[in-house]
């Protein structure tokens, strides 16, 4: 089987997961290039490259819109970002946030 794969930039990789309707953070671009910028990172880290497949994506990370979004969703009662120990938060804008669903 031939794989095809083309260089993306973290513009189109935003811009790719904005036009997913179904994922939490479409409507908020300042997500999607947060968590593009994201993934990038991880895979210079990795030293290996991403599938841009965005319902992987869209079933991996979900957007939060405050800490009481959080809690409601995963029936806690954290007073910050700062007490989530159990998944990876990537900051947006300093109330919203995006997790690595757990």
């Amino acid at each position: 089987m031939t794989y095809i794969y083309t260089l993306e930039n973290t513009n189109s990789i935003a811009r790719a997961l904005s036009q997913d309707s179904y994922a939490s953070w479409h409507k908020n671009y300042d997500a999607c290039l947060v968590l593009a910028e994201h993934l990038e990172s991880m895979a210079e880290d990795m030293g290996e490259p991403i599938e841009l497949d965005t319902v992987a994506i869209r079933c991996d990370y979900s957007l939060m819109d405050d800490i009481a979004d959080f809690n409601s969703q995963y029936d806690t009662e954290y007073e910050s970002m700062e007490d989530i120990t159990e998944t990876t938060y990537i900051d947006v804008d300093g109330t919203a946030f995006i997790i690595q669903d757990f």
